[in-house]
């Protein structure tokens, strides 16, 4: 949850302030693969704006922020964000209320981000790693498959491991029993994914 959580914050400073931080850019390979941002049981309809990058999920502040009906705002003297619930003071470095005046004076709110356009940057994947892990052999899935099945012959195979949508997978078609068995194994582990029986 504390992973989480900093990746709320780190991501929305990022992505509602780069101006701000300009001079501190980050490079990063980021997946938009998040399908639903849900806050307190309702689809924000968000969920197209979070992307993970390194195992950490980053969701824009101003999104977390609308959906839970906070404040938002951002004193660009001290390079501060402040996130407040409806009808909560800001407060500075003091601890006292303050109006977050900006250079006329009137109060500093964060504009909407607009979102950048995803950069895709496909997982690396030599055939036998995927995103620098190691794949499992094709004779271990299907070692895996026919285990799940009890037995069988394999009568189709395919290795689905160039998957940049989704984890890399082994499917197999197993026949036993005059039954045709249908056994998805994912690639970096080996555990069954699927199973069915057509």
């Amino acid at each position: 949850m504390k992973k989480f959580i900093s990746g709320l914050l780190i991501g929305g400073i990022v992505m509602t302030s780069a101006t701000a931080f300009a001079s501190n850019v980050v490079t990063m390979q980021a997946t938009y693969s998040v399908k639903s941002l849900v806050v307190n049981g309702v689809d924000t309809g968000k969920g197209n704006t979070a992307f993970v990058s390194n195992g950490t999920t980053y969701v824009p502040l101003r999104t977390v922020s609308d959906a839970l009906g906070n404040d938002i705002s951002w004193d660009s003297n001290t390079k501060t964000i402040y996130v407040n619930s409806k009808g909560s003071a800001s407060t500075g470095s003091s601890g006292e209320p303050t109006d977050l005046p900006t250079s006329n004076g009137s109060v500093a709110t964060l504009p909407t981000p607009t979102p950048a356009p995803p950069v895709y940057t496909p997982p690396v994947n030599n055939g036998s790693t995927w995103n620098g892990q190691k794949l499992v052999s094709i004779q271990t899935a299907k070692n895996a498959a026919i285990k799940a099945v009890g037995g069988g012959t394999v009568i189709w195979q395919e290795s689905d491991i160039y998957d940049y949508d989704d984890i890399p997978d082994y499917e197999f078609k197993i026949m036993k029993n005059n039954r045709v068995y249908e056994v998805e194994i994912n690639a970096l582990n080996g555990q069954v994914i699927d199973f069915d029986i057509d």
